[in-house]
């Protein structure tokens, strides 16, 4: 029987039940532009290296007493409507989502308890090896997902050091603390949330982990971890 969890907590903690998935394994459509040329036939399509969200229905039904305590217990697990969603049949993705209906309970408690939950998800899934910290200083990493993915770097290092990913190099200077690299945000922080982004040389770009291997060096850095966040599309 189909389940979802929703930020740690499962459907049949909420006392719900799964009737129908809209779906929950899509490719989820590229951004393009369309142009056309007096001398050209036909269109010219660019691709814009992004790509849309799309909405997940799920048809619920309670399958224990509809009180007010049950609603109560619902509604506080989804009054944060940006959440983590897991569809248990691909148990190891994680969805980024927001729900985007609203549940009458009213009118669901007095009729036969169905309602529909509609997300709208985010475009790609994480898979959850993608979240546990690997420590290495040098080596090959391969991305376990399919999609390139924007790491967290957690560096201990003084002074000068730098982090080398496939030929492509981050460098860091003045450096006198640990500090984090988040690549997606491009931001250099401290463990306690300071902003470290002078620590970063300007010549440097942020690198993300390709699809494949990765060649990972370092130098000057005493420890090393990384948070790949794998992706799938």
């Amino acid at each position: 029987m189909l389940s979802f969890t929703y930020n740690g907590v499962t459907s049949k903690e909420l006392g719900i039940m799964v009737n129908k998935l809209s779906h929950n394994d899509i490719l989820a459509e590229e951004r393009i532009e369309k142009g056309s040329f007096q001398r050209l036939n036909g269109y010219v399509y660019s691709k814009l290296h992004s790509f849309e969200s799309y909405t997940l229905d799920i048809e619920c039904t309670l399958f224990q007493n509809f009180t007010a305590e049950t609603i109560l217990k619902i509604k506080t697990i989804f009054k944060d409507r940006d959440g983590e969603l897991i569809i248990s049949n691909k148990p190891n993705n994680i969805l980024k989502t927001r729900l985007i209906s609203t549940v009458n309970f009213e009118k669901v408690s007095s009729t036969i308890g169905g309602f529909l939950l509609s997300f709208e998800v985010y475009p790609f899934s994480f898979l959850k090896s993608g979240r546990e910290w690997i420590s290495m200083l040098d080596g090959n990493l391969e991305n376990q997902g399919n999609y390139k993915c924007y790491p967290l770097f957690k560096v201990t290092g003084s002074s000068t050091c730098s982090i080398t990913v496939n030929g492509e190099a981050m460098k860091f200077i003045g450096v006198n603390k640990q500090f984090i690299v988040d690549t997606e945000l491009e931001d250099v922080y401290g463990i306690d949330g300071e902003n470290l982004n002078n620590f970063m040389t300007i010549d440097s770009d942020f690198i993300g982990f390709e699809e494949g291997d990765n060649l990972i060096s370092s130098s000057g850095i005493n420890k090393l971890e990384i948070l790949p966040r794998w992706c799938e599309l």
